[in-house]
C-alpha cells in the first residue's frame, strides 16, 4: 500500500518537475528524442501484470505533463487557464501527504526485533562462535535520467532535476588480517567438519532475520526521502502558482489595454465619419448660399430696373402734369376772355344793339382762330429752335469726330466722292477703312463667360434664347489699352416685341455682375420697340456707363436696316482721339465724339433683350 501511494505522489510531481519529451521535429537531424523514466522506473519497481496505472494510460500522464498546458498564454487576445486544475492536484497531493504521516512510523518509537539466539557450538576443545552478518541484498544501480532540455513555458523555466547518483553498496565479506583463527594469507581455516547440520540450519536463520531487518530500515530511509522530496516540490508547485498569478494579472491588464485600445480605435472612426458628414453638410449650405446670393443679386438688378423705370415714369408725370397747368392757365385766359365778350354782348343787347350781333359773332370766331394760330405757332417754334439746338450740337460732335477719323485715314470716301444724298445725311458717301486692321486679337468665343440668360456658344458664334432676360451677358476677357481696336461680328433679332443687342467694350471696374450697367465702358445698342415708339424702326444708341447701376444715353438715331435679319457690324474706338464710328453693312451710320476719358479695358461683353437673338463671325483686330 505504502508502494502504491508513494507512486501517486511521483506521478502527481512529475506534472511540474519532468518536461514533455522533445519530439522529433525539435531536435536536429539524425538526432531521436531522449525518453523520460515514468516514476516507477525512479523507484525500481516493477508494477504488477494485472495492475494499471493510477491516473490513466501512459499517453494521460504524457499529457498532464504538459507545461504549455498548464501556463496562462497570451495567443491572440486569448488566455488559457488552469487555475482548476492546479487546485485538483494541490487537493490531491495534500491527501497524500496526510495519508503518509499517519501511516509513517517512527523508526525509534518502535519496538526493536529480537535476534533469534544462536547457541554456541561445541567442537572438542575449540568453541567458535561463529558471526552472524546480515546479508544486504546489492543496491541496484539506478538509472541515469538522460539530460533534458529545459522547456520555457511563457516567462518560467523549470530546470529538470536529476537524482544524484549513489555508490553501489559492495556485497563483500572482508576479514580483517591478522585475526585469530585466519590463515597466514588472510583465509579463514577451513572447519567445515566441525559443524553439524543443525548449526548451518540455524546459521541460516539468522541470516534470513537479519535480511529482514536491514531491508525494512533501507524502505524506511527511502521513505523520509521522498517525503521530502515531496514537500520540495509542494514548495515548487507554490512558487509556480504565484507566478501563474502574476502572468494571469499581467494578462488581464494587458487584455484591458488591447480593450481601450479598440474602444478608442472605433471612437476615432466614428470621429472621422462625423467629420465626413459636417463637411459635406457644410457645401450643402455654401451651395445653397451661392444661389441663394445669385438669386438676391437678380432681385438687385430687377429692382434697379424698376427704379429706372419709375423715374423715367416719374420725369414724364411731371412734363404732364406742367403742361396740364399749362392748359388750364390757358383755359382760364380763354374763360376770362369769354366772359368779357360775353358780357359786351350783354352790353349790346341790352342797348338794343341787334345790328352788331352779326359784327360780333365774327369778331370773336376771329379771335379764337388767331389765338389759336398763336399757340400752334409758338409750339411749333420751340420745337424748331430745340432741334436746330440739338442738331447743330450733334452736328458739330459729329463732324468735329468726322474730321478726325478723316485725319486719322479710319474714314474715307467710299465711291471717290462724298455726296449728300436725300434722306442719308451728311455720312453718305463715306465708309470705315478696315483693310488698316490687319493683326487677329481674337477671332473666337471660347473662353467666354455666360451671365444671365441662356447661352448656346458654337466657335465665333453663339444665341441667347430666353425671351425673359433683359440684361444677359455673355463676357469675355481681353486687355485694351490706348490704340485702336476693330470689332466686327454678326447679329440679328428675330424675336417679337422689345428686343435688342450689343457690344460693350473697353470694361473695367465690374462688381455687380447683374447690374444694369457694366462698370465703366461704351455700349453701341441697337434696339426695337414698336409698343413705345409707334414704329418698327431699328434704333442705333450709344451708352455711357458709369458704374453697375447708371448708364446714360449719348446718342439715338433711327437707322434703315432693320435687324430681323442678319446685319454685319463693324466697331471702331479710338481711345485717344476720343471717337467712336459705327458701320451697319458697309455704311457709315455713326461718328460721335466721346469725351468720356474711358483709355484701358480689361473685359467685354455681349448684350442681348428678349429671345431669338444670335451673333457670329465674331473678331476683334488691331493695327
Amino acid at each position: 500500500m505504502r508502494k502504491g501511494i508513494i507512486v501517486i505522489v511521483l506521478i502527481a510531481a512529475s506534472y511540474f518537475v519532468f518536461p514533455q519529451e522533445a519530439t522529433a521535429a525539435d531536435l536536429p537531424s539524425g538526432q531521436a528524442p531522449a525518453r523520460v523514466p515514468s516514476a516507477y522506473e525512479i523507484l525500481g519497481l516493477v508494477p504488477a501484470a494485472d495492475e494499471s496505472p493510477v491516473f490513466g494510460s501512459q499517453a494521460e500522464i504524457e499529457s498532464a505533463r504538459d507545461p504549455e498546458s498548464k501556463m496562462p498564454v497570451q495567443m491572440e487576445d486569448q488566455t488559457v487557464d488552469t487555475t482548476e486544475e492546479l487546485a485538483d492536484i494541490d487537493e490531491s497531493a495534500t491527501e497524500v501527504v496526510g495519508e503518509l504521516e499517519e501511516n509513517t512510523v517512527d523508526p525509534l518509537a518502535a519496538e526493536p526485533e529480537v535476534e533469534p539466539e544462536v547457541e554456541p557450538v561445541e567442537a572438542g576443545p575449540l568453541t567458535v562462535e561463529p558471526e552472524v552478518e546480515p546479508e544486504v541484498e546489492p543496491e541496484v544501480e539506478p538509472e541515469v535520467e538522460p539530460e533534458v532540455e529545459p522547456v520555457e513555458a511563457g516567462p518560467l523555466t523549470v530546470e529538470p532535476e536529476v537524482e544524484p547518483e549513489e555508490e553501489p553498496l559492495v556485497d563483500e565479506r572482508t576479514v580483517p588480517e591478522g585475526e585469530a583463527g585466519l590463515e597466514a594469507d588472510g583465509v579463514a581455516p577451513d572447519t567445515s567438519d566441525l559443524v553439524e547440520p543443525q548449526e548451518e540450519a540455524a546459521m541460516d536463520a539468522s541470516v534470513d532475520v537479519a535480511e529482514e531487518s536491514s531491508e525494512e530500515s533501507s524502505e524506511e530511509s527511502s521513505e523520509d526521502a521522498l517525503i521530502a522530496e515531496i514537500q520540495r516540490l509542494l514548495e515548487e508547485r507554490k512558487l509556480l502558482n504565484d507566478t501563474i498569478s502574476g502572468l494571469k494579472e499581467e494578462n488581464e491588464l494587458l487584455a484591458a489595454k488591447a480593450e481601450e485600445t479598440d474602444y478608442y480605435k472605433g471612437l476615432a472612426e466614428s470621429m472621422a465619419l462625423r467629420i465626413a458628414d459636417l463637411e459635406a453638410q457644410l457645401a450643402e449650405t455654401e451651395l445653397a448660399l451661392a444661389e441663394s446670393s445669385d438669386a438676391l443679386l437678380l432681385a438687385e438688378a430687377d429692382l434697379e430696373a424698376y427704379d429706372e423705370t419709375v423715374e423715367g415714369l416719374e420725369s414724364s408725370l411731371e412734363v404732364s402734369e406742367t403742361s396740364l397747368k399749362d392748359t388750364r392757365a390757358y383755359l382760364d385766359i380763354l374763360r376770362d376772355e369769354l366772359a368779357k365778350a360775353k358780357n359786351q354782348v350783354d352790353s349790346a343787347i341790352t342797348a338794343g344793339v341787334t345790328p352788331a350781333d352779326g359784327k360780333l359773332d365774327a369778331l370773336v370766331a376771329e379771335r379764337d382762330a388767331a389765338l389759336t394760330a398763336r399757340v400752334q405757332a409758338e409750339a411749333a417754334r420751340r420745337t424748331a429752335e430745340a432741334a436746330r439746338t440739338a442738331a447743330e450740337v450733334s452736328r458739330a460732335a459729329t463732324e468735329a469726330a468726322l474730321a478726325e477719323a478723316l485725319e486719322s485715314g479710319i474714314v474715307v470716301v467710299a465711291s471717290g466722292k462724298a455726296t449728300r444724298e436725300a434722306g442719308n445725311g451728311y455720312l453718305s458717301g463715306w465708309s470705315l477703312d478696315t483693310s488698316r486692321f490687319t493683326k487677329v486679337i481674337r477671332s473666337d468665343l471660347s473662353d467666354s463667360a455666360a451671365r444671365m440668360g441662356s447661352w448656346v456658344i458654337q466657335g465665333a458664334g453663339a444665341r441667347q434664347t430666353d425671351a425673359s432676360q433683359y440684361f444677359s451677358r455673355l463676357e469675355l476677357p481681353l486687355a485694351q489699352n490706348g490704340k485702336p481696336l476693330l470689332y466686327s461680328f454678326k447679329a440679328r433679332a428675330t424675336g417679337t416685341g422689345w428686343v435688342g443687342l450689343g457690344l460693350h467694350f473697353f470694361v473695367e471696374d465690374v462688381v455687380k455682375r447683374r447690374g444694369y450697367g457694366e462698370g465703366k465702358s461704351l455700349l453701341i445698342w441697337f434696339t426695337r420697340d414698336q409698343a413705345a415708339r409707334g414704329v418698327d424702326t431699328t434704333y442705333l444708341q450709344l451708352y455711357r456707363s458709369d458704374n453697375d447701376v447708371v448708364m446714360e444715353r449719348m446718342f439715338d438715331a433711327a437707322i434703315g436696316d432693320s435687324i430681323v435679319v442678319w446685319r454685319t457690324v463693324d466697331i471702331v474706338y479710338d481711345p485717344v482721339a476720343e471717337y467712336v464710328a459705327v458701320s451697319v453693312d458697309g455704311v457709315l451710320r455713326i461718328v460721335y465724339k466721346t469725351f468720356f476719358g474711358r483709355t484701358s479695358g480689361a473685359t467685354m461683353a455681349l448684350r442681348t433683350l428678349g429671345g431669338g437673338v444670335e451673333f457670329a463671325d465674331f473678331s476683334v483686330r488691331g493695327e
